[in-house]
């Protein structure tokens, strides 16, 4: 037998093939059609690297398989040869794109080729040949005929470097999705395709196509369809206005949050407009708007960028609670999205939420979460709903680390509390629940943290539904002073406590459950409180140096504390001399330690309220010369710190921070550190993490001061604003109105329609659907891509189409192809080419000088290989549109794609398919019945693989040393389709070593020979390649004959026909070596047209099962039985294993259980 030479072998059937014109397909009514496409590639100067293949080898063997069983395949190729690339390599050699085009699309013909791939290359395609952008300059002048193509002056994406236009789609983070440039604006005349007229028709289209769902989401998401209502925001009269507008329309998908609204945002763009009609801005509103614009980039880049803004000083009307709104204008909000304004929701949108936190603006609850309740209290059908509103207390004992509960009549248990009944507030009535069912009269309410909502359930006592607004609260015990509990309330609910480790276990109420989980899981926060800085943040340096201002005059002191700052240079860059001077001024032997602390306690005491609202935190209180008296008054500040310390200095104070610490159990860096000092900031940033030190605008130094050294989101403006700290999310899902007058207790979806018809009734909105796409960019100012196909005349008003005889509309030769500096297309510079007649009146006309950006022609390409591809567009001309030849192969059955073209190639294709089904053009509303996609081939170290890098690794080499079928095969081999994959050669060799194996069982192969236990791995190995392909499960696919394959080798001798079967289920992976194989079988025709093997459902069935056989739970023995053995037979086995007999110890069975075809479990 001869060695394997996959270099012999795969030149041999490579020219079969292409001699006997093997994958050439005709129309045939008579088979089932399947149409497999892969995304055409882009002919590059490089050529192919091996994470190039990684689709087409998918996609071929599937046509393969689906050839074998019997389908009528069209597996076409071509090449989307116009773009940048190769643009800018004529622009950087001089030569000629066309010329290019053609070496680099010779060179990929021959890669393609040497990989073996089914392809059908009669019907290849160019988009770059003349014959082929006919039909796209004619589907265009479609578009532009049905009003769907036009000029508009608008601001769109440049890219400076490569001097183009870009969609929106080719733009990513910011940067030009080609050559990684910075994205600018300009405001420039481009053509534009109106896709958004389709964007119902593409949102409907795929509801009834297959595709993977994150294609689907993808482009779900990048429509982008909204429903909500147009609302109008009265503005006070904008100083300088022109116009009667005096209102802000904004665009909202939830109209049930108006109430909600606590400032409206603007864009810099529509700020920008109202400058125009005389807004008279102040400066510093003029500046930020024009650097706001100066900065904007893409949609795909705003997400991203920090959030900034400005007060437009002007006061807006919330139009529903008619109270007044700050109007602020911000970079996230975009000017071509809605309105370009929205109503601010910090409490229900998370981007107004950062922002409402990072700018000190209110925040107001409108929606609370409804949670319905399970099992025996879920709500039932026919029965009354009632609202009410229900307090319920987290009632801890700390001195056993117990909570209280109620065992009720119902036999459900809960934590204590009940009716909120008129006249009472939440507090009152919790305080009257505590005593009246438990008994216990000393207990402290210390938090209204939790999150409210409602509750959704049927109560047994009086029978009805109950919409429960729920209030939570957690309440300490201070000692167990209990009085008696009267015999109706014992008869309703017994008090228990329950040990913290069990609650969980012991609720089983719905919300309880939730609140217990939330109250358990809330991280602590540690906050500590220095406000040494209240009179004078010099306090601590002056206190030092009080010797030297002690009896001398104020100029005297001033000099004195000057020099004792300049010993001090981190200091001092806290304070200034008007400071030193107030100081100075000071009587310290008199005042200064008792007002500082008056001051200091009037903040705790402002403090107090908001601190109280924060849940499970630690307050320690750290001061200079102030202790005592904070000491002496701490229980009316209510903030129960846990330290109470005073310092000399700051190194002092750092050790006290260090102390605190040390006792809470926490680093210093876990700590949120509030001061009105700088010189904290300057102190303490090595010790603590910078940006949890919070600054105080109220105290002496002022918002502008600390805004010098600390960020907006940790400078607070009032004392009210430290839960905007420590709200990391919002509620923005569905839940019940509250706060929102004739809209309370109303779910959602109710309460939008009512909000929607309120508005209308009162004229200040209207319902309204809105997308985020918008009109695809279709010019570029470029020279490699098809010209436009229409001139502009004078006399005729504008454009007008070139008739038909005239196309193609052919580029001419030019001498430069770089773009004029003013972003022109080099076509432009061709003065004779641009001047023409008008096809219309014969009077003077230029052509259009803009280029199709490079996704026209692939936008189509699919049908121009159901028609024929190349060879037919030069034979049929004019007659090259075959609708009947469409009506056979529409849609495509399976296309894949990478990711990356979601939002552009799928979605443009889908569009021009959809456009061309309107006008009676195509069979099918979508183009594609299927879609899938891929992972990427990586090089090692997980880089993508770039020339740039020098990573990459070139397909003809692997070929050269391991040969086409190798390389296909590792390729399916590496992992799951569509996850990436790291590329290691060493992997490719192991591979090799089993194609070598497949090959070398000839030598094993005998007519005569019966393998039951080869046949029936043989058919298990069919049956599983059979579905992982259908699957694009490659890698287990090929596994599994891996396993086939070393049975087989472990064989003196296997059957012809089971040789056979592996060599029929390996051949769309490794089809040369197959075909070969196959040969040497005896077989005449091609191995791709012989029939896919069936397994034999009685074949794939296990002879022999193995049985854990566990004793008390664990694993003691295992047993290989018959597959069909009986429950008894299987026990009676187990029984009588020595190991189990030995872990049995001559004791009886309790109880044996048999599961089939797993294990027996034995109890003793």
């Amino acid at each position: 037998m001869q060695k394997y030479d996959p270099k012999k072998i795969e030149k041999k059937w490579q020219k079969y093939w292409e001699k006997n014109k093997t994958f050439e397909v005709q129309e045939d009514a008579k088979k089932d059609k399947f149409y497999s496409l892969i995304e055409f590639p882009y002919p590059s100067g490089e050529g192919l690297h091996v994470g190039h293949p990684r689709p087409f080898t998918a996609m071929d063997v599937i046509s393969r398989k689906k050839r074998m069983e019997g389908k009528n395949v069209l597996f076409p190729i071509g090449f989307d040869a116009f773009g940048l690339p190769t643009e800018n390599f004529a622009i950087k050699t001089g030569k000629p794109p066309a010329e290019v085009t053609k070496k680099n699309i010779a060179n990929f013909t021959r890669q393609l080729k040497m990989l073996g791939f089914s392809f059908d290359w009669s019907r290849q395609v160019d988009t770059t040949d003349p014959n082929y952008y006919k039909w796209t300059q004619k589907l265009f002048l479609q578009f532009f005929k049905h009003g769907l193509a036009y000029k508009k002056n608008q601001p769109i994406n440049w890219c400076p470097k490569d001097k183009i236009g870009l969609a929106n789609e080719e733009v990513v983070n910011g940067n030009c999705e080609r050559c990684g440039t910075p994205v600018e604006k300009r405001n420039k005349e481009q053509w534009m395709l109106a896709i958004t007229k389709y964007a119902d028709k593409l949102l409907d289209g795929l509801k009834n196509v297959d595709y993977i769902e994150r294609a689907r989401l993808q482009q779900e998401n990048w429509i982008g369809k909204s429903e909500g209502a147009e609302v109008d925001f009265p503005l006070r009269m904008v100083p300088g206005q022109t116009d009667d507008k005096h209102f802000v329309k904004i665009f909202t998908t939830r109209p049930d949050t108006i109430f909600g609204a606590t400032f409206l945002a603007v864009s810099p763009e529509l700020a920008k407009s109202w400058l125009d009609i005389g807004w008279q801005a102040s400066e510093e509103v003029k500046k930020y708007i024009t650097q706001a614009l100066e900065a904007r980039t893409a949609v795909t880049a705003r997400e991203e960028q920090e959030k900034t803004g400005i007060s437009a000083g002007i006061v807006a009307i919330n139009p529903v609670s008619k109270k007044e709104i700050p109007v602020w204008i911000t970079n996230y909000v975009m000017g071509e999205v809605g309105t370009g304004a929205i109503m601010g929701v910090p409490a229900h949108d998370q981007r107004d939420f950062d922002f409402a936190k990072k700018f000190g603006l209110p925040v107001k609850q409108v929606v609370m979460q409804n949670i319905v309740v399970a099992g025996a209290a879920a709500p039932r059908e026919g029965k009354d709903l009632v609202q009410r509103k229900v307090v319920t207390g987290i009632i801890h004992n700390p001195k056993n680390d117990t909570f209280l509960l109620l065992r009720r009549a119902d036999k459900e248990s809960s934590f204590v509390g009940g009716t909120i009944e008129n006249g009472e507030d939440a507090i009152t009535a919790l305080r009257r629940e505590i005593v009246e069912e438990t008994g216990y009269t000393d207990f402290e309410i210390k938090s209204t943290s939790f999150p409210n909502f409602f509750g959704n359930g049927y109560k047994l006592r009086i029978d009805k539904n109950c919409l429960d607004f729920e209030y939570f609260y957690a309440v300490e015990l201070k000692s167990e002073d209990r009085q008696e509990v009267s015999k109706e309330e014992l008869a309703k609910h017994e008090p228990f406590l329950v040990p913290r480790a069990e609650v969980s276990k012991t609720i089983t109420l719905t919300m309880h459950q939730y609140m217990w989980k939330y109250y358990t899981e809330e991280k602590p926060k540690y906050l500590i409180f220095d406000f040494d800085g209240v009179i004078g943040n010099t306090f601590e340096a002056c206190a030092k140096a009080q010797m030297v201002i002690d009896n001398k005059s104020k100029e005297e002191a001033v000099e004195a504390m000057t020099r004792y700052f300049s010993s001090k240079p981190n200091h001092a860059k806290g304070h200034s001399l008007t400071e030193i001077e107030m100081v100075a001024k000071l009587d310290w032997t008199r005042r200064f330690g008792e007002e500082m602390a008056k001051l200091e306690y009037s903040l705790f005491s402002k403090f107090n309220k908001e601190i109280k609202n924060i849940p499970n935190t630690k307050v320690a209180i750290i001061s200079a010369g102030s202790g005592l008296y904070i000491r002496n008054r701490i229980e009316e500040t209510g903030l129960n710190p846990s330290h109470v310390l005073t310092f000399e200095d700051h190194h002092s104070k750092e050790e006290k921070i260090e102390q605190v610490c040390k006792d809470w159990g926490v680093s210093m860096k876990d700590v949120y550190y509030f001061t009105d000092s700088k010189a904290d900031v300057y102190e303490l940033e090595d010790c603590l993490d910078r940006k949890k030190i919070i600054g105080c605008a109220w105290g002496y130094c002022g918002y502008d001061l600390l805004r010098e050294l600390l960020p907006e989101n940790q400078v607070l403006k009032n004392p009210e604003d430290i839960h905007l700290l420590f709200a990391d999310s919002v509620y923005e899902n569905e839940g019940v109105a509250v706060e929102s007058e004739f809209l309370n207790g109303l779910k959602t979806p109710e309460a939008k329609q009512k909000m929607i018809s309120w508005l209308e009734e009162n004229r200040i909105g209207k319902k309204q659907i809105n997308y985020k796409l918008r009109d695809w960019v279709f010019s570029r100012q470029r020279y490699w891509g098809e010209p436009i196909p229409l001139v502009h005349c004078e006399k005729c008003s504008g454009w007008v189409p070139l008739p038909e005889d005239e196309l193609p509309l052919k580029l001419p030769k030019v001498e430069k192809y770089q773009p004029t500096d003013n972003g022109e297309s080099p076509l432009a510079a061709m003065e004779k080419w641009v001047k023409t007649k008008c096809p219309n009146c014969g009077g003077p006309a230029r052509r259009e000088t803009d280029t199709m950006p490079n996704w026209a022609g692939s936008s189509w390409y699919f049908l121009a290989y159901a028609m024929g591809g190349e060879k037919r567009l030069k034979e049929k001309g004019d007659k090259f549109w075959d609708k009947e030849m469409l009506k056979h192969w529409q849609p495509v059955d399976w296309y894949n794609g990478g990711m990356e073209h979601t939002v552009l190639h799928l979605l443009y294709s889908r569009f021009w398919n959809q456009f061309l089904y309107d006008i009676g053009m195509v069979p099918t509303p979508e183009p594609y019945a299927k879609r899938t996609s891929h992972g990427m081939i990586l090089a090692k170290g997980g880089e993508k693989m770039s020339k740039s890098k020098g990573n990459v690794v070139n397909p003809d080499e692997m070929v050269e040393q391991f040969g086409a079928d190798a390389l296909r095969a590792y390729i399916m081999f590496m992992g799951p389709f569509d996850q990436a994959v790291e590329w290691d050669t060493n992997g490719l060799v192991g591979v090799k070593r089993f194609l070598d194996k497949v090959w070398n069982l000839q030598e094993k192969v005998e007519n005569k020979i019966t393998d039951t236990k080869i046949e029936t791995a043989l058919h298990q190995t069919i049956k599983k390649v059979t579905e992982d392909i259908d699957a694009m499960r490659f890698n287990t696919a090929i596994a599994k004959m891996m396993e086939l394959v070393n049975e087989m080798s472990k064989a003196d001798k296997i059957s012809v026909v089971n040789y056979t079967y592996l060599v029929q289920i390996l051949a769309p992976f490794a089809p040369h070596l197959c075909e070969e194989l196959w040969d040497v079988l005896g077989h005449e025709k091609s191995l791709a047209c012989e029939s896919w093997p069936q397994f034999n459902p009685e074949l794939i069935k296990e002879s022999e099962v193995t049985l854990a056989v566990q004793v008390n739970g664990k694993l003691r023995d295992t047993i290989t039985v018959a597959a069909d053995i009986s429950e008894e037979e299987a026990k009676r086995t187990a029984l009588s294993s020595e190991a189990v007999k030995k872990w049995l110890e001559g004791k009886e069975p309790k109880k044996v259980i048999y599961v089939k075809g797993k294990l027996v479990s034995v109890v003793v």
